[in-house]
């Protein structure tokens, strides 16, 4: 199992984690890279996982960064994709109240077929009167 994150306290916590579980910490490889670093080193060297998640941080703030984050989150779709496993799984989340469902969903890579599409937990209702808290998204996918 391996953890990414550019953010160093991110990582420490991973370790601590893990070692609050009893989970031996050189069962799980962790890093502090930035992701698309990492993928483009993984991909290189051939390395594949069954299971990818790409959960980043928000790519798109305002709706003048919309369209730069589809780009980045296409880049990451792209580059997590290239590591997965043949058989493997994909888990993607964006937390982009600018960038939707149908967006993620039109801008993933061919060979991917979609197991479940779904937003935040119940604990985090949406308002009518407030639809762009509905900023939570997470789809998985079966690559081929």
């Amino acid at each position: 199992m391996t953890s990414v994150d550019i953010a160093a306290p991110a990582v420490a916590g991973i370790a601590k984690n893990l070692e609050l579980s009893g989970l031996a910490s050189n069962a799980h490889e962790l890093v502090c890279a930035d992701a698309f670093d990492f993928l483009g080193e993984a991909t290189r060297a051939v390395r594949r996982w069954d299971l990818v998640i790409a959960d980043p941080p928000s790519f798109a703030p305002n709706e003048r960064a919309r369209q730069s984050a589809l780009a980045a989150y296409r880049r990451l779709a792209m580059a997590a994709v290239a590591v997965v496993e043949p058989g493997g799984r994909l888990a993607f989340a964006s937390c982009s109240s600018h960038v939707h469902e149908a967006d993620l969903l039109e801008l993933m890579p061919p060979g991917l077929r979609a197991r479940s599409i779904t937003g935040a937990a119940s604990d985090h209702p949406v308002l009518p009167a407030f639809p762009e808290g509905r900023y939570l998204d997470f789809l998985f996918f079966d690559v081929d």
